[in-house]
């Protein structure tokens, strides 16, 4: 152990001092006067030694493991997929704006659904706002006329609410607002 080691273990040992109090540490005096307890600290201390060098080894050992990238903001993507290809940028974020505001896919089931349907990632997440920066990084990935056609026979969800004509329940009972007639 270096000297810069020992004296940081002191500084945590004055700090526990302060936590716990004078009397714990007389009471730990004592056990460590018993043999007996010796042999249980050092048995202890050295599971915890050996544990803390198997953590470390798997951290940094020869299987690294796959890091997570951290989340991405979704306006600084589009903006980066507005340097190369604008138009594709453009449909992202009018989607993007259309999710968060809820005129389009306002419940989770449909994000689920859409997300599916489109082999797009956000069917896992436990809320409706978790699901749409997985949705939308997935999409940005995908080319211009894959995203035309994923989020092209999506309907604004005013229109078909509002929407109580007999052409409209026409549409609905022969399912042609699907095929896009």
């Amino acid at each position: 152990m270096s000297i810069t080691n020992s004296f940081a273990l002191l500084e945590d040992l004055a700090r526990l001092v302060r936590k716990y109090g004078p009397e714990v540490f007389s009471d730990l005096s004592a056990l460590l006067r018993d043999p007996r307890k010796m042999e249980d600290l050092t048995t202890i201390l050295e599971a915890g030694a050996s544990a803390g060098r198997r953590a470390t080894m798997h951290r940094t050992g020869s299987h690294p493991q796959r890091r997570q990238s951290p989340p991405v903001n979704l306006a600084h993507l589009i903006s980066q997929i507005g340097t190369t290809d604008p138009e594709r940028a453009d449909l992202i974020l009018k989607f993007y704006e259309d999710l968060s505001a809820k005129r389009i896919l306002p419940t989770l089931r449909e994000i689920r659904g859409f997300a599916q349907e489109n082999r797009l990632k956000g069917t896992s997440a436990e809320s409706r706002e978790k699901a749409i920066g997985p949705l939308i990084r997935d999409l940005s990935g995908r080319t211009r006329d894959q995203i035309v056609a994923a989020i092209g026979h999506v309907r604004p969800d005013r229109s078909v609410k509002d929407d109580r004509s007999l052409a409209r329940w026409a549409d609905v009972i022969l399912d042609r607002s699907r095929s896009g007639r």
